[in-house]
């Protein structure tokens, strides 16, 4: 997972988010995975500009962009050859930009519950973050004062599933996702983390 400063077609300060996933060792002979989803985001307004998604699971491929008009509150999206206008909410995130804002939430304190608004599938999901508690994580980065919260979101998110998440956030000012699980299809999930860089204007 990435950061990414940049400029807009207008020269405005941006930021795109990167989410890379491969399959390897013997999973990628028998069902090879390949993802790319990129969200490129206004910092300012804390709202997504667009969103792009490019998956390739087994033989089950997929292609997706949506272009996001936030001040007439449209999104166009792209898929399968197709084009389709839908109205959306003031501040619609996508499923990459969802965990950035959550990330950039003050509302992480146990008990609490965080909702964001996203579009994807053609619908607008209003999703709740229940806020669980905080705990201390160890991976191979180093051990880390977290906060654990909980979402079923109902559309392809950052895992691409539908199914129960789990995030493990550094309890600091950067919340470092440091532990991901989640249920697929073909059984689970879990994304640890294994390294960071943070400085230069990303991360």
């Amino acid at each position: 997972m990435e950061v990414r400063k940049e400029k807009s077609a207008t020269g405005d300060e941006v930021v795109r988010f990167v989410s890379t996933a491969r399959s390897i060792g013997m999973l990628d002979k028998f069902y090879r995975v390949r993802d790319t989803i990129q969200s490129v985001f206004d910092l300012t307004a804390r709202e997504s500009l667009s969103y792009s998604m490019d998956q390739s699971h087994g033989k089950r491929k997929k292609k997706r962009e949506f272009v996001f008009d936030q001040t007439r509150h449209k999104v166009t999206v792209r898929e399968d050859g197709e084009e389709a206008i839908y109205d959306v909410p003031k501040h619609i995130q996508d499923a990459l930009s969802a965990l950035y804002c959550l990330r950039m939430s003050d509302e992480l304190v146990p008990g609490k519950i965080v909702t964001i608004d996203v579009h994807d599938s053609g619908k607008n999901w209003a999703v709740d973050i229940y806020i669980l508690k905080k705990e201390k994580i160890k991976t191979p980065a180093g051990e880390f004062a977290t906060v654990k919260v909980k979402t079923y979101p109902k559309y392809a998110g950052v895992f691409m599933n539908k199914g129960e998440i789990f995030i493990w956030l550094t309890d600091d000012d950067h919340r470092v996702p440091v532990l991901m699980q989640s249920t697929i299809t073909i059984g689970s999930i879990m994304a640890t983390l294994t390294g960071m860089k943070l400085g230069g204007g990303g991360e």
